[in-house]
């Protein structure tokens, strides 16, 4: 699994053979947890496994260290299967863009407007904007939904 970011969308494969080398057909219990505090950021009871392939996906909402829990469920055929698998989620990179700086007086009104992506040209909801110049706080905004500040 390659290392994920915060706010991109990740699918996680795997596969699930019995000890014979055959392919497992059935519901894996899939879940990501906050490996600190034990928060579930995921929980699924019905991820299918068909001919012993699985995939979900997951968009992370937190930089830190997380565990992934798997479990097959014991059943008339198999003892109970338990996988855990801890991984990182890396902070997302961000790209700021703005129009165009134009000089202005020292108490002209100035607009600043941009709008702010991730790596992967996503929209970057809700972040907090502080705008400041000379080390002064001038304003503090927030993104809207299409990653866009004023």
């Amino acid at each position: 699994m390659e290392t994920p970011c915060v706010g991109s969308p990740t699918t996680i494969r795997g596969q699930v053979i019995d000890e014979n080398n055959i392919k497992y057909n059935g519901i894996l219990n899939v879940k990501i947890l906050d490996k600190e505090n034990g928060e579930i950021f995921y929980a699924n009871d019905t991820v299918v496994i068909d001919n012993g392939e699985f995939s979900f996906n997951f968009t992370p909402k937190k930089a830190l260290n997380h565990n992934l829990s798997l479990l097959i469920e014991e059943n008339s055929y198999f003892t109970e299967s338990y996988k855990n698998i801890e991984f990182n989620v890396e902070k997302a990179k961000l790209i700021l863009n703005f129009e165009e700086v134009y000089e202005s007086l020292v108490q002209d009104n100035v607009s600043i407007y941009g709008n702010l992506i991730d790596q992967n040209n996503n929209p970057m909801e809700n972040i907090p904007i502080t705008i400041q110049t000379d080390n002064e706080i001038i304003a503090t905004v927030t993104t809207d939904i299409g990653g866009n500040f004023n």
